[in-house]
């Protein structure tokens, strides 16, 4: 967490950070204690729109495939 920063805004940042789509809903599922490093874990549950990325590389290989099989 950056400081000033909620744990819901933290896990919005971190979810478009890692896998680069936005948070549609988020629901707190759970906290427990990580007592190795006496830490408070929180659990999300996350939920994005997966959007499709096609590159030119990516579309050109596939209409290579569909083109070999017409």
């Amino acid at each position: 967490m950056k400081i000033g920063e909620s744990a819901e805004e933290t896990v919005i940042r971190e979810v478009k950070e890692e896998i680069g789509q936005d948070v549609e809903g988020l629901e707190f599922v759970s906290s427990y204690p990580y007592e190795k490093r006496e830490m408070l874990m929180l659990g999300y549950k996350a939920t994005v729109r997966k959007c499709l990325q096609i590159t030119y590389a990516s579309l050109l290989q596939n209409l290579q495939i569909l083109s070999g099989l017409l």
